[in-house]
């Protein structure tokens, strides 16, 4: 068809017989089959009637009746066919009106043969071009929407455009509650990072992570590789941002994961860089006493934590474990600690370990999850035994009957100082 294969119909529309019969010859000498309608609505008439027709030639004074340029519009409202105009009109104004409606083409009558097979053939390779062109968004969405990653498009307010199938199962959100409305307003839980991230994207740069995590409203987290790009209009000018989400699909994202995350006996929070916390599991709400809702966005340098040691000295906010895993990279712990509880204003006591969570190719943690358990009791129980144990050495001191404490082996391990008075011996002397 692009000037090779020239077994196609050509409809030419003339009213002029005689110039009619002079460029169907010529078009026949090329292989064309051609077709002659001497109006416009006989021209309407054999492309409604379904005949091949792959090209129109269209002359635009048709004497009385539909015009060609109104014909053209009929006819090209029914197929996608190249209509080319014919004309002996060399005003500009008739040559736009043509444009308007079809780009195909506008063939001088007087140019010659040459002009008018030359012409033809460009309108073939346009249309085909066209064609082509015109199944690119079908593709494109097609691509995008089998795409594994998630793709969303938003604004320069940040409201939702586009968001792409895997976008709407990634979030498990619906497309009428995401087109439309505002990022912060879908996911208003989305950590500071990301906010920042959005609006350096805003002013043209293009960032990304290998690995990040987000947190879900239920407390799981999802851990993603991501990419966040601006897009520009037409006038070049950035009109929003372009959003790539990959939800990683190792052990760590799988059902089995986030399954034993929500039903872990051990506490797990998660902190961003600043110290925010993000995200925590059932076991955590319980041990600190606090619901997720009351965890999200604490920090660790809030004082309500007054955090300590085993020896009750205080621990600064800086110091917590989870703010020196983000400090330095390393992991910390485990380290026992104790904290608040207000939910029955109480002291907990914890064992903590926090690690830092760094993606490739960088040195600065992005979070840290910090893991504990509940030491409470067991803390208790070995103050109690201390106790005791403090309580049987005055009482063992105190008594003036003489005592030996004696091994398997009947040595002496211990005796009190009522055994030295009345034997005279001191107790290194006898231990052993």
């Amino acid at each position: 068809m692009l000037g090779v294969d020239r077994s196609v119909a050509i409809l030419l529309v003339e009213d002029e017989a005689l110039i009619a019969m002079a460029e169907k010859s010529v078009l026949e000498k090329e292989g064309y089959t051609v077709t002659v309608a001497h109006s416009g609505e006989e021209a309407l008439e054999i492309v409604a009637s379904g005949g091949e027709v792959n090209l129109v030639l269209m002359d635009i004074d048709l004497g009385t009746g539909i015009s060609g340029t109104d014909a053209a519009r009929q006819i090209l409202a029914q197929q996608d066919i190249p209509v080319v105009f014919l004309s002996s009109h060399t005003d500009p104004a008739v040559v736009t009106q043509t444009e308007g409606i079809t780009s195909y083409g506008y063939i001088f009558k007087n140019a010659g043969d040459t002009v008018l097979l030359a012409s033809i053939r460009m309108a073939f390779r346009l249309h085909q071009a066209h064609r082509r062109i015109s199944w690119w968004p079908r593709l494109l969405e097609y691509v995008v929407e089998n795409d594994r990653t998630a793709i969303a498009v938003l604004d320069r307010d940040l409201n939702f455009l586009y968001v792409s199938r895997r976008f709407l199962e990634s979030y498990n959100v619906t497309e009428v509650a995401v087109i439309g409305h505002n990022h912060y307003e879908v996911f208003p839980e989305i950590p500071q990072r990301w906010r920042e991230v959005h609006q350096r994207a805003l002013k043209g740069e293009v960032l990304r992570s290998e690995e990040d995590f987000f947190p879900r409203r239920d407390g799981s987290v999802d851990f993603t590789a991501w990419e966040c790009r601006p897009w520009r209009d037409e006038a070049g000018e950035i009109g929003g941002i372009i959003l790539y989400t990959e939800v990683l699909t190792e052990l760590k994202q799988s059902a089995s994961f986030r399954e034993l995350y929500v039903t872990l006996q051990q506490g797990v929070v998660f902190q961003e860089a600043g110290g925010r916390i993000v995200s925590a599991n059932p076991a955590a709400e319980r041990i600190l006493g606090l619901t997720l809702e009351q965890l999200q966005g604490k920090t660790s340098m809030d004082p309500r934590w007054q955090m300590t040691t085993e020896d009750g000295t205080p621990v600064a906010g800086a110091d917590h474990p989870a703010m020196v895993a983000l400090r330095t990279g390393e992991t910390v712990g485990p380290v026992v600690r104790s904290v608040f509880r207000p939910s029955d204003e109480s002291r907990v006591w914890l064992r903590i370990t926090a690690v830092p969570l760094v993606a490739p190719e960088t040195t600065s943690p992005y979070a840290v999850h910090a893991a504990f358990e509940d030491i409470t009791e067991q803390i208790a129980a070995r103050e109690s035994a201390r106790s005791s144990d403090h309580r049987y050495q005055l009482l063992f001191e105190s008594i003036t009957d003489a005592i030996i404490v004696v091994d398997a082996q009947r040595r002496i391990t211990d005796c009190n100082p009522g055994f030295t008075v009345l034997f005279g011996y001191s107790r290194q002397e006898v231990l052993g």
